[in-house]
């Protein structure tokens, strides 16, 4: 039983230390006792309902899901990893359809844990 317990807790810190180090997206807001704020962003994107390439209809679900991917995986990338930031708060993504696309635009505060 003890090994068990060692065991469970072993992994539960390791699992514990692995979250901490991960690329954290948030949509809440900057708790300074913990964060400190390092600058704000945005990214946008239009995503065509109907592509001009194979005239294949994109709906909202799927081009939201295309944008959304793309900016966390930017986000991975480039906020967590290059830049060495522990993650994004207040994250929001806002949109507007017109007849013949989608357009995206995201917003976020990058920051550092302290």
């Amino acid at each position: 039983m003890k090994k068990i317990v060692a065991i469970s807790l072993l992994t539960f810190a390791f699992t514990t230390q692995s979250m901490a180090k991960e690329c954290q997206i948030r949509t809440s807001p900057l708790d300074s006792k913990t964060m400190t704020f390092a600058y704000s962003n945005w990214n946008a994107r239009t995503i065509p309902i109907i592509t001009t390439t194979d005239f294949e209809y994109t709906s909202f679900v799927n081009a939201y899901k295309e944008f959304d991917e793309s900016l966390r995986r930017y986000l991975r990338e480039t906020v967590c990893k290059k830049n060495k930031h522990s993650g994004v708060a207040n994250y929001k993504v806002e949109w507007q359809q017109t007849d013949k696309a989608y357009n995206f635009t995201a917003s976020f505060d990058v920051f550092s844990q302290k």
